[in-house]
């Protein structure tokens, strides 16, 4: 895990420590206290629901705490710095998990306020660029770099989507002009195809890709079949995807536009591979223990070929 996951992670451990009033009714309580009983609640359903349901319970219960109140035109309501301390971590979350871009947006106009922003630490800063990159609103994320230390800054390519908000699922490419990201609409699901989730910034999923790659025969029976896909990650780390491409033609990666795009993914993480024949998945695969998943590979996609259901692990 990067340091920045684990400096989100301390930092709402921190918030989720303070006191907890659950006696007063939502529209009664502290502004704090709303935020920290939406940050309780999240916690504790993190990992036991499905990505699907964690996002509309964090929708819902950021309206039900009527946690809106944060915002008043793009400022806070309040000039308490702990309250805009924990507010900041509740509208963090919520971005973070939603992955929308009205979320992200709201969180920047919160951290850009004349308030809160001359105490924005180091990790708030990367938060906010975070998200608004999660919620591929690259322009956004571009501009708020200037915030940042030059070097916790990374590369934006040149970003070209000619597709709009209606096309679904879709992905984003290395364009074949230098420097460029583009937006495309993903291949069909039909047929037997294999859908592989991984993370630039996950150990496990790099030591996947690379198993893989060493694999002749392996990759050999995946490339034709195969979708690489990255979830969308806090940094979008470009070049180090212009790297692998360049390097693995036949294992393009392509970063995922948003994952409820792809209905059959429950969880966010990686590395994952679904088999599917026509969009329906008939084997799942998670993990890359030290020995690798050779062996689970070559039986799911027996299955796959041959018309069976495979094994989930």
């Amino acid at each position: 895990m990067r340091l920045i996951h684990r400096l989100i992670l301390a930092s709402y451990c921190c918030v989720l420590a303070l006191p907890v009033r659950a006696d007063a009714p939502p529209s009664a309580a502290p502004l704090a206290d709303r935020s920290r009983d939406f940050l309780a609640t999240m916690k504790s359903a993190w990992p036991k629901k499905p990505h699907r349901e964690l996002r509309a319970l964090a929708q819902s219960e950021f309206s039900r705490l009527r946690l809106h109140e944060a915002l008043n035109e793009g400022s806070p309501t309040t000039s308490d710095p702990t309250t805009q301390r924990v507010v900041f971590e509740a509208l963090h979350l919520l971005a973070f998990t939603t992955q929308a871009a009205e979320h992200a947006l709201a969180l920047r106009a919160f951290a850009d306020s004349k308030q809160v922003a001359p105490s924005l630490t180091v990790t708030e800063l990367q938060q906010v660029y975070g998200v608004l990159v999660r919620a591929r609103q690259f322009a956004a994320a571009q501009a708020w770099q200037a915030r940042m230390e030059v070097g916790a800054r990374e590369f934006l390519p040149i970003i070209i989507d000619r597709l709009g908000p209606g096309a679904s699922p879709s992905v984003w490419v290395v364009g074949k002009t230098p420097d460029t990201l583009e937006r495309r609409a993903a291949k069909e699901l039909a047929g037997a195809q294999v859908i592989m989730i991984a993370g630039l910034g996950c150990h496990f999923s790099q030591a996947a890709l690379r198993g893989i790659a060493a694999d002749p025969r392996l990759a050999a029976r995946l490339a034709p079949l195969t979708q690489w896909l990255v979830l969308p990650e806090g940094q979008l780390e470009f070049r180090d995807l212009q790297a692998w491409n360049a390097a693995h033609a036949m294992m393009e990666l392509r970063l995922m536009h948003r994952i409820e795009e792809w209905l059959f993914v429950e969880k966010a993480a990686t590395p994952q591979f679904f088999f599917l024949r026509d969009g329906k998945v008939v084997a799942h695969i998670s993990g890359w223990p030290k020995e690798g998943r050779s062996e689970a590979l070559h039986h799911a996609l027996d299955a796959l070929e041959n018309g069976r259901a495979g094994v989930t692990r």
